[in-house]
């Protein structure tokens, strides 16, 4: 990384501001790091005095999207790899808090929950290689002195594995996100993801590991568009999704005009189910909640 120098240290010239906000400095001075695939090869890696905290799951100057020191200021914090199922999950949040259905926790409270989540995600070793730049260094001249080690192949069982924990912590915050604001999935809890919440998880291993898969140095026409997707599944349904009928460099404009047809004549196809949303009832529902929002938010 460009801002460490030779020793694994991050550069020291930050600001103040910018180390506030970026670098949690209170690690417990007896914490150690939880057994772990790596934990035969490196021991106990005494954790960096500054945590990075600006790349995974907590940034030190919002709680849940809020700002510590000006709540009525929010802006959105992305987690997961499912952008659009966050955002409306966000939204859900924010509304919970504009409407006074969860109450706003002191400055306090929000500093020690955060504390709390960075120590929690320091557990999780792919989320603590972006933050710990002692354990990042220990981790890469593991991995240079074995070029074979395991870690350098993303398709390797435990890898993937170690890649999947990551995900699933990221998916965890958002379920206790969905549980704070009665949003209407329940994929689960902080502390156990339910069924639902597992598949979420496979699904979005699973995509990743189309690109994982893909061999740089072999002539081929695959992309990751045109991985085997037999594992993702539907949450509600446990449907998988449906084969391209061809790879996708070599679909044509005209290689679904019959199911096209057959949507537009209003026939049902398996294959192809329109998603539709109620916009009126929508947009009526979100009228009657804006039009009892205090004007302390505009």
């Amino acid at each position: 990384d460009e801002d460490e120098d030779e020793d694994g240290d991050e550069d020291e010239d930050e600001d103040e501001d910018e180390d506030e906000d970026t670098y949690f400095t209170n690690m417990p001075l007896s914490w150690k790091m939880k057994p772990n695939v790596f934990s035969a090869d490196l021991g106990n890696v005494i954790p960096h005095p500054r945590i990075k905290c600006d790349i995974f799951a907590v940034d030190l100057s919002a709680y849940h999207g809020l700002d510590i020191k000006n709540p009525h200021e929010m802006w959105y914090c992305l987690n997961t790899d499912m952008p659009l199922l966050e955002i409306d999950v966000q939204s859900w949040l924010f509304l919970a808090y504009i409407t006074g259905d969860i109450e706003i926790p002191t400055s306090e409270i929000m500093r020690k929950q955060n504390e709390k989540d960075i120590i929690d995600s320091m557990d999780v070793p792919m989320i603590r290689l972006a933050m710990d730049a002692y354990y990042r260094r220990a981790v890469g001249e593991l991995c240079e002195e074995n070029e074979e080690h395991w870690f350098n192949n993303g398709t390797d069982s435990r890898y993937i594995a170690e890649y999947e924990k990551y995900k699933k912590y990221n998916l965890r915050l958002l379920a206790r996100n969905m549980c704070d604001c009665s949003y209407p999935l329940n994929i689960g809890t902080y502390e156990h993801l339910n069924e639902m919440g597992e598949q979420l998880v496979r699904n979005d291993v699973e995509c990743c590991l189309g690109r994982f898969r893909l061999k740089p140095n072999v002539k081929s026409r695959n992309t990751y568009r045109d991985f085997d997707a037999s594992e993702v599944k539907s949450i509600y349904s446990g449907k998988a999704p449906v084969l391209l009928r061809k790879l996708w460099l070599d679909l044509e404009e005209s290689d679904y005009d019959d199911l096209l047809e057959k949507n537009l004549n209003g026939e049902k196809s398996e294959n192809f189910t329109p998603f539709v949303v109620p916009l009126k009832e929508c947009i009526e529902r979100e009228n009657k909640v804006m039009e009892g929002i205090p004007s302390s938010y505009d």
